[in-house]
């Protein structure tokens, strides 16, 4: 009888995304950090195999193990762009997802309202958090799948909602399989490299076995969420009171705006009154609602009672302003 031979392989750079978005988890929610997944490539995607991370803070003159091995993720390739103006509270069902997932052996799968809101079938695309409630099989042999009814800019990721391409990546988010990297708070803005290695591969940029991912961190996990439902009403004298609501970074239901305390060391906010790209006036308060008057209005070069554009950002004691609000009214 003759045996086969043992299979052979040689150690090909993985599959690899880094994600700077909003805290998936509440642990992660103080923390200055963001999210890395790996997978291996082609027939070398199985279950077991795995990566290893490593970091570099000096352009690649020194490398540092970030001590921490990735199991394979649940990802893919998403073909068709996503509506760049859905809006992030409710379902998306505008947009459809084809993905094709790396490993054919995955699956993807539909849920119920209830769970969705309990948050299952949370996902990355690019570098916005989404959700699924729909996954229909085109052909589970080959890892194809049609995605519908989306819940969008998850996590503090709205303000990427307009930024949705065609053939970006997919990615299954999971605790045990996309891995948090904490870093220094004083990296945020600062260039840095990070290295996926295949197991038993060597650590060297442009090496085979190794693929780079360069990132200038916002540290998301630790920056206020953009406040919601920036509105405005001007009285009789046409003098403007701005109100927006307070968000958490902490998980609550994911299907509309938060109004809970959300876990700064302080409440506060910067106004920005906006003439197109050009900040004309800001103003600090401790609540969340600001006055602009008719005064302040002809000061400023507005006609009083015309719309104004405004921006409107929580503070962290830790990072400063957050994401934007930003709206005519």
């Amino acid at each position: 009888m003759v045996q086969d031979k043992p299979r052979i392989y040689q150690a090909f750079a993985p599959l690899a995304h880094v994600a700077d978005v909003g805290p998936l988890e509440d642990d992660h929610a103080g923390k200055p950090g963001f999210y890395v997944a790996a997978q291996r490539p082609g027939d070398q995607a199985t279950a077991n195999s795995s990566a290893t991370l490593s970091v570099s803070t000096d352009s690649g003159a020194t490398i540092e193990r970030a001590g921490m091995a990735l199991p394979v993720a649940t990802m893919g390739a998403i073909t068709g762009a996503a509506s760049a103006t859905a809006s992030p509270v409710g379902y998306d069902t505008a947009s459809v997802l084809t993905v094709m997932l790396f490993n054919p052996d995955h699956t993807l799968t539909s849920v119920t309202d209830a769970r969705i809101d309990a948050g299952a079938n949370m996902a990355i695309m690019g570098q916005e958090v989404i959700q699924f409630k729909t996954a229909t099989a085109v052909s589970a042999a080959s890892g194809l799948y049609r995605l519908t009814n989306l819940v969008r800019g998850l996590r503090g990721t709205e303000d990427r909602i307009a930024d949705a391409i065609s053939s970006t990546t997919f990615l299954l988010y999971t605790k045990s399989t996309v891995r948090f990297i904490s870093r220094p708070l004083a990296e945020v803005g600062a260039p840095r490299r990070l290295y996926f290695t295949s197991s038993g591969g060597t650590i060297s940029d442009g090496h085979r076995s190794t693929v780079r991912a360069d990132i200038t961190p916002e540290f998301r996990t630790v920056a206020p969420f953009a406040p919601g439902n920036l509105a405005g009403a001007r009285d009789t004298s046409n003098n403007l009171t701005i109100t927006w609501d307070r968000r958490t970074r902490h998980r609550v239901r994911l299907l509309g705006w938060s109004a809970r305390p959300y876990g700064e060391d302080r409440e506060a906010y910067e106004v920005d009154i906006m003439s197109g790209s050009t900040v004309l006036r800001t103003i600090e308060v401790a609540a969340e609602s600001a006055s602009y008057s008719a005064a302040q209005q002809t000061t400023d070069s507005l006609t009083p009672g015309d719309p104004v554009k405004v921006r409107v950002y929580q503070l962290s004691f830790s990072i400063g302003r957050g994401v934007k609000a930003e709206a005519t009214i």
